[in-house]
């Protein structure tokens, strides 16, 4: 379901506070990362192949066709195998054991789901952003006490777990 900012605003009285220019464009920002994932989501949903768990034999579009093709009636539940049509992978065989065997890519790729990976990326520099917070106030606590060392070097971690999380994001962090 994709919802409007309006629809988003009415419905999270907080975000409706977001009034600023920047946290418009926060919001936008979010709004199209939500986007770009659904339409990752809904691609690699549409590359779903279904077969009957009782005779899987052949593959199905949808769990309908399988219901259709063994004459279900209605409350009759069944069991379908799912899997994901994706395209062909190439290997080659390194080594050969009588028990185990190594194989290299040759021709072909992964999935790719580059808004999905920037997705976790920034949930993973959250984490590590709530970290380098954590440590500029142990900091401020420290300084204010008069460990001078200890402020700075719990600075120090604070700003190396920015580099991090920038790292982790892909952006540059001077």
């Amino acid at each position: 379901m994709t919802m409007t900012i309006e629809q988003i605003t009415a419905a999270y009285p907080n975000v409706a506070k977001l009034e600023s220019q920047a946290g418009r464009e926060l919001l936008a920002a979010m709004m199209e990362q939500m986007s770009k994932l659904a339409a990752e989501n809904a691609g690699i949903k549409s590359n779903l192949m279904f077969w009957d768990a009782e005779d899987p034999e052949s593959p199905y579009d949808t769990p309908e066709e399988v219901a259709q093709t063994r004459s279900l009636n209605y409350g009759d539940e069944f069991v379908v195998q799912v899997a994901a049509k994706l395209p062909n992978r190439t290997y080659r065989v390194l080594e050969d054991w009588d028990c185990d065997c190594k194989v290299a890519l040759v021709d072909g790729a992964e999935v790719e789901t580059p808004a999905t990976d920037r997705f976790i990326a920034d949930v993973k520099a959250q984490g590590v952003n709530a970290l380098a917070l954590r440590r500029r106030t142990a900091a401020k606590i420290a300084g204010e006490n008069g460990h001078e060392i200890t402020a700075r070097d719990l600075e120090g971690e604070a700003i190396r777990a920015e580099m991090f999380a920038a790292e982790l994001r892909g952006e540059e962090k001077a």
